[in-house]
């Protein structure tokens, strides 16, 4: 059960942490996210059984994985920011196509990568009814949570986040730089 309440807190993580738009945030929540996946994974191979996540999901997110890897493995160019230039890769196969900015793809194929294995893990976690109404509570909660937040910023003339140093301008919510953000949470 560990990875499932680690996902839970990765859920309340994510928002709080100024809606994981700081490389911080982002840093954390990758690694809330590769803890999981590991634990998952472990917990598969201690059962002897595959993950319970439905095949066109799971075939889904193996194309889709498998597509963005290769173009990062393949990539063409990747951008030096000391010299401000892009510099010419190696590509595994010339003729196909490839990322224009190797370090770039990296980072995002990455980020797109715990974002497929959190869908396939939440498809397999709700397939329990307890742990289906855990997610939801989770999510309710949490999203309580940043709405009375942000309406006590409002009422009060918040520039910024309560506990934040920066200065957050006029569209800003609850931990979120600008408030459509916030709602789409």
């Amino acid at each position: 059960e560990a990875p499932r309440w680690i996902f839970l807190a990765a859920l309340v993580y994510a928002p709080w942490a100024y809606g994981s738009t700081r490389e911080w945030a982002v840093t954390g929540l990758s690694i809330l996210i590769g803890v999981v996946m590991m634990l998952w994974m472990v917990g598969c191979l201690l059962r002897r059984a595959w993950p319970q996540v439905p095949p066109v999901l799971a075939i889904a997110t193996i194309l889709l994985a498998a597509q963005g890897w290769f173009l990062v493995g393949n990539a063409k160019f990747d951008y030096d920011p000391a010299t401000l230039e892009f510099n010419e890769l190696n590509p595994l196969l010339p003729w196909a196509p490839g990322s224009l900015h190797r370090s770039l793809s990296l980072k995002n194929m990455t980020q797109l990568s715990a974002m497929l294995f959190s869908l396939c893990f939440v498809c397999e976690t709700a397939r329990q009814a307890v742990w289906r109404k855990r997610l939801l509570l989770t999510l309710a909660l949490t999203g309580v949570s940043l709405v009375l937040l942000g309406l006590t910023q409002r009422l009060t003339n918040a520039t910024a986040i309560f506990w934040g140093p920066e200065e957050m301008g006029q569209s800003f919510f609850a931990t979120y730089r600008y408030h459509s953000n916030a709602g789409a949470f």
